[in-house]
């Protein structure tokens, strides 16, 4: 769904509004609307083939789920993060432990298991970047996945520690540019290139050299040599995985969790070089202003 700024025709400054104003206002409306850091962003109605995504995720999941304690929402259930002050509303929500709501209106969940989002193209780089981070913010959050509406093409990011992820991308041959199907046959950039090219971006940020501007790599180059799940101790019974590379950052962390840029850009998995360039040109008078405020 796409997102509009209260009242963005006008030159007026923007009104800031205060939780409670925005849910006696939501609560009323018609339609709905996101809020983050006092404002209302409204919410467009969703594409055909959107509602077709989200309707089959619901009734699938619900189908798979039938046997377990877990309850499926659609997007009428408002979502709050708490360590950021959103409010909004996933495509799909699952939860499985007993639902936490923020007050008796039992109608804003603060405790969602996997979260679903059904990407459109007025939307995708908020959902891939600002969207997504806050999201990460959820304690009780395990897997955000994200589905695109004009390719069969699924990406996954489970949670592997407390902030820490890894990203799991499926999708049909159709779907996949000349460059994966390259890469899938071994014949694209060799993985050591692309974990290489993260540790530079990694070292420059560190260092303050320069300011990343992309999307957030979730450790390419890295991953788990116990990919499908954590190793049990047999005597201890403790479960860990086990990274297949160690690169510790200067703040003491492991670069497997990957390099989150300065600037986020909504990159798509099938996007070529020139429409990759035209979406990083969007976001390079942004880049300069952060990199002017932090001299």
């Amino acid at each position: 769904m796409a997102l509009v700024r209260n009242a963005h025709m006008s030159t007026a400054p923007i009104r800031r509004y205060t939780v409670e104003e925005y849910l006696v206002r939501e609560r009323q409306a018609p339609t709905k609307s996101e809020f983050y850091q006092g404002e209302i962003f409204a919410m467009a109605g969703a594409s055909r083939a959107h509602n077709l995504i989200v309707g089959n995720l619901v009734a699938t999941i619900n189908a798979a789920l039938r046997d377990r304690p877990c309850e499926v929402y659609p997007s009428d259930m408002r979502v709050k993060v708490n360590a950021t002050g959103l409010y909004t509303y996933p495509d799909v929500t699952i939860v499985c432990d007993q639902p936490r709501f923020e007050d008796a209106f039992v109608d804003t969940l603060l405790n969602p298991l996997i979260l679903f989002e059904v990407l459109s193209e007025s939307t995708e780089a908020y959902d891939r970047g600002a969207k997504a981070i806050r999201y990460r913010k959820l304690p009780s959050l395990q897997e955000l996945i994200l589905i695109a509406s004009d390719a069969v093409q699924i990406e996954c990011y489970r949670r592997i520690e407390s902030d820490q992820w890894v990203r799991r991308h499926a999708a049909d041959k159709r779907g996949l540019t000349w460059e994966d199907w390259k890469a899938e046959q071994g014949k694209g950039v060799p993985l050591g290139r692309i974990g290489r090219a993260e540790e530079f971006a990694a070292v420059l940020q560190d260092n303050r050299a320069a300011l990343i501007v992309g999307s957030p790599t979730l450790g390419a180059g890295c991953g788990h040599a116990t990919d499908v799940g954590p190793l049990t101790l047999k005597n201890s019974g403790g479960r860990l995985f086990m990274p297949d590379c160690v690169r510790l950052r200067a703040d003491g962390s492991n670069e497997i969790g990957g390099v989150e840029p300065d600037v986020l850009v909504g990159f798509r998995g099938s996007d070529g070089p020139a429409l990759k360039a035209r979406r990083l040109a969007t976001r390079l008078s942004d880049a300069v202003a952060k990199a002017v405020a932090g001299r």
